[in-house]
């Protein structure tokens, strides 16, 4: 039976979930803004004791690897790859903006047969954001381009196709472009990832038989220490 073991840390709420084949069997939320390290290793105890395994049993460990908050995605990154050198196990960092789309898909009422374009936009602060465009098959997998660090000056210019997902912060705030935000479909201010779509992302690839090493896939961080958080 495979376990994997899932960590998202890198927006204002942060969750941990655990999987069995790639389904979600348990979560435990992390109430506290940007003081999850005060709860996160006892609620991954609390996860894995009522399913009578240890760290060492677990296939395989997953953490969202931002962009977002650096502290949180650090926070992440720590915790899981701290479980994979400690026991020998691949080490998936997945991308946040992939982990949203996924949620946005997965929440969709459009036919499954078709796909999904979503644009990620985060307020990095210091008058900047981070843009992720994303494209999900009918399949729910993503496949994110490139994230840009962008000035609002900028994002005007940015092409996006119409009706598109808008996933993400920015899109509540005011010094969004009008022409970007008017060929949004359905705006998803709220947008947070959640670690279980963080955790089949990767159970998808370690069911393509990838095992990445601890320490392999690093974070996305952007700009270091600057990232908000």
């Amino acid at each position: 039976m495979a376990w994997l073991l899932a960590i998202e840390t890198s927006a204002v709420r942060g969750d941990i979930a655990l999987l069995r084949h790639g389904e979600v069997v348990g979560s435990r939320e992390l109430a506290l803004p940007r003081r999850h390290n005060e709860e996160l290793l006892a609620h991954v105890q609390s996860l894995l004791l009522p399913a009578g395994i240890a760290p060492a049993d677990l296939a395989a460990v997953a953490y969202g690897s931002g962009p977002g908050s650096f502290t949180g995605v650090r926070l992440a990154a720590a915790a899981a790859l701290a479980l994979a050198w400690a026991h020998d196990l691949p080490a998936f960092a997945v991308g946040s903006a992939e982990a949203r789309a996924r949620k946005a898909w997965r929440q969709s009422t459009r036919p499954a047969a078709t796909g999904m374009d979503v644009l990620v936009a985060l307020d990095a602060r210091v008058n900047q954001l981070y843009v992720t465009p994303v494209h999900v098959d009918s399949r729910g997998v993503p496949v994110a381009a490139e994230t840009q660090l962008l000035g609002w000056s900028h994002l005007a210019a940015h092409a996006a196709t119409p009706g598109f997902v808008a996933i993400g912060d920015a899109w509540a705030d005011p010094r969004m472009p009008a022409r970007l935000a008017d060929a949004a479909g359905t705006p998803r201010a709220d947008g947070q990832p959640e670690a279980g779509d963080v955790g089949a992302l990767a159970w998808l690839r370690w069911c393509a038989g990838e095992r990445p090493e601890a320490g392999a896939e690093l974070p996305a961080y952007l700009r270091g220490a600057e990232a908000w958080g």
